[in-house]
């Protein structure tokens, strides 16, 4: 009878000890998730992505069109009515992926430092030149897939 008094003692708090630091991770996990928010706001990131699903789409109707040329118009309605708006209404499901794995992989200590060196002046440079550089790669990288998907349709075409 004592033994499953001691058990019944143990196993509460066991519970008790893992309830709790379930809800010290949560709660350390919540103020990274919303420094992870206060940092990509400061990036400015996000308002990004519907040019890149632009440029991804761009990338899709070239080589749909290298095989159907005929069928640009149906292409293009199929794009602008189905492929485009629901890559858009996505875009919050992949926000809040990206968020969970930052607030995953950072620490509160790395995203208080980087918020900390993004507000200074050299991180207000560094986030203009960044989203310069971001603007230029992705037109490099737009004329590189392209290129790559020419030649390869190119050498698809020849066997």
């Amino acid at each position: 009878m004592m033994r499953h008094v001691w058990a019944g003692l143990l196993l509460t708090l066991t519970v008790s000890i893992s309830q709790a630091s379930l809800a010290q991770q949560s709660a350390v996990y919540q103020e990274r998730f919303a420094l992870v928010h206060e940092l990509i706001e400061l990036q400015g990131s996000r308002p990004n992505m519907e040019p890149m699903i632009d440029q991804i789409l761009k990338q899709m109707r070239t080589a749909i069109l290298a095989k159907s040329p005929q069928r640009e118009a149906e292409i293009d309605s199929v794009f602008a009515s189905k492929i485009r708006p629901t890559m858009v209404n996505s875009l919050p499901a992949f926000y809040a992926e990206v968020d969970r794995i930052h607030a995953e992989v950072y620490t509160a200590e790395d995203l208080r430092a980087s918020i900390a060196f993004l507000r200074t002046d050299a991180g207000k440079i560094f986030l203009d030149r960044q989203q310069r550089v971001s603007a230029k790669m992705q037109e490099a990288v737009g004329v590189w897939s392209q290129d790559l998907m020419r030649n390869l349709l190119t050498s698809l075409g020849q066997q």
